[in-house]
């Protein structure tokens, strides 16, 4: 992934908007949706302020392994981001379906 894809897939993650994340890290709204767009590379101060901006090391964005290898958090984050809102809310129900089976399982297993 590129800087700008990775500022953008966090943006997204965190249910920023391109405005609210220009205006926490500093800068213009053009300029942050032109690093997102990958026409310009954002200078190191300013993406130290990006960084700050969306509580990630800055060396989360230098790094060129991609995302969805290097962290399977990421992963999933990524995928679920992608689904449709009708997929994430059948996420949400089996995320609480696996919550309670876990819950069972560990009664059983420790007798409560």
């Amino acid at each position: 992934m590129t800087i700008g894809e990775k500022i953008r897939d966090l943006r997204l993650r965190n249910e920023l908007t391109l405005k609210e994340l220009a205006n926490n890290a500093g800068i213009s709204l053009s300029y942050l949706g032109d690093i997102e767009k990958n026409r310009t590379n954002p200078s190191i101060e300013t993406l130290k302020n990006i960084s700050k901006a969306l509580n990630k090391p800055i060396g989360y964005f230098l790094d060129e392994t991609p995302a969805e290898k290097s962290d399977p958090n990421e992963q999933f984050f990524l995928r679920a981001n992608k689904l449709s809102e009708e997929g994430k809310e059948k996420l949400w129900e089996f995320l609480d379906f696996v919550e309670l089976w876990e819950a069972d399982n560990k009664k059983k297993k420790y007798g409560s």
